[in-house]
């Protein structure tokens, strides 16, 4: 949460990273895509010599190959699509915003056709649990072979998100 990191402090950031012995470089966020920098950040972490460069990302602006290959030239080894759903129905109204499955799915062809290889982040809600092993067999079927789930914490959210997520989200 807060303020986005400037370029010039994350390039500090990856610099010390290097310093302490880091290999692997993990940009998430809010998503990474967004950043008019990204291309410069990823080929800085490579110059850099971090091994592994993975970004983890809806996938929303990567589904024309044009950007999936300018990802690969620029060093990135790996991302992480957030998954929802399996259907356009679950993913998009999950995330409230319509044509977001259709955009996921290109995405995830996009990446893989450049030799980027893929995990799958799916996130885990009341409306989607049930469907867990279609969700992941959905998107096996379009060549991605590992998956995270990932349980939503109320810990740390302020209350209008607390209040947002209580019942969006399983009990553990």
């Amino acid at each position: 949460t807060g303020p986005s990191l400037s370029t010039e402090e994350v390039a500090r950031l990856l610099h010390k990273g290097r310093l302490d012995g880091a290999t692997k470089f993990w940009f998430g966020g809010g998503d990474p895509t967004l950043r008019p920098d990204l291309i410069r950040i990823v080929k800085a972490a490579r110059k850099l010599g971090y091994d592994e460069v993975k970004l983890q990302t809806n996938g929303m602006l990567l589904g024309s190959s044009a950007n999936a290959e300018k990802l690969k030239k620029a060093g990135v080894t790996s991302v992480n699509l957030s998954i929802k759903g399996h259907t356009a129905a679950l993913h998009d109204g999950l995330t409230q915003t319509p044509g977001s499955f259709v955009q996921l799915e290109s995405a995830a062809r996009a990446l893989l056709a450049a030799g980027i290889e893929l995990e799958g982040d799916v996130l885990v809600y009341q409306d989607n649990v049930h469907a867990l092993p279609d969700i992941c067999l959905h998107f096996y079927d379009l060549g991605i072979r590992k998956f995270n789930l990932w349980h939503l914490s109320l810990f740390g959210a302020d209350e209008v998100q607390k209040e947002d997520l209580k019942n969006r989200v399983p009990m553990m």
